[in-house]
């Protein structure tokens, strides 16, 4: 999970995005990487908040 929300970050952080919702990162997980398993486990208490 952790290699994958890294990734996720650094997709954002490239296109500039400084939000997703919870929706986002399980679109992320299930589509793009192909880990639907991960989809379902993932939890927002995963996440820190960036600095504003």
């Amino acid at each position: 999970m952790l290699n994958e929300l890294i990734w996720f970050a650094t997709v954002c952080n490239i296109n500039k995005k400084g939000t997703a919702t919870e929706a986002e990162v399980r679109t992320f997980l299930r589509d793009t990487q192909g880990r639907p398993d991960l989809a379902e486990a993932f939890s927002t208490s995963y996440l820190l908040a960036g600095p504003e």
